[in-house]
């Protein structure tokens, strides 16, 4: 359902099927460390999802998050991102209140505030 989402070295995984050895060595960040204002993405992504009052029950909400937030580092400085683009790098995180409108929405919002 992408929930449990975490960055390994940047890359936006699944904790629930990545086995600890993967990250060995590696960089490891957790939603807390990506929305704590210290980094740059994840305070652009946090901003908009308050602006687009994207939670509703707030399961998915932190998986959301760090895989919106690893897409936008990955693109290039100043891209903006097409709906189809959003949505295919969201599309490994399931919203059991189908915010995805907002979702999207809110991405692109942080992909604008990001340029």
């Amino acid at each position: 359902c992408g929930a449990c989402t975490v960055h390994i070295d940047g890359q936006a995984v699944r904790s629930c099927i990545t086995p600890i050895s993967a990250a060995a060595g590696k960089s490891v960040a957790t939603i807390e460390s990506v929305t704590d204002g210290h980094d740059r993405v994840g305070a652009a992504v946090r901003d908009a999802w308050i602006r687009h009052d994207v939670a509703q029950c707030g399961y998915c909400q932190s998986g959301q998050v760090m895989s919106a937030t690893a897409f936008l580092k990955s693109l290039p400085k100043g891209k903006q991102p097409t709906a189809a683009e959003i949505d295919a790098a969201m599309t490994g995180n399931l919203c059991r209140c189908g915010t995805y409108a907002r979702i999207q929405a809110a991405v692109a919002d942080a992909a604008r505030a990001l340029a």
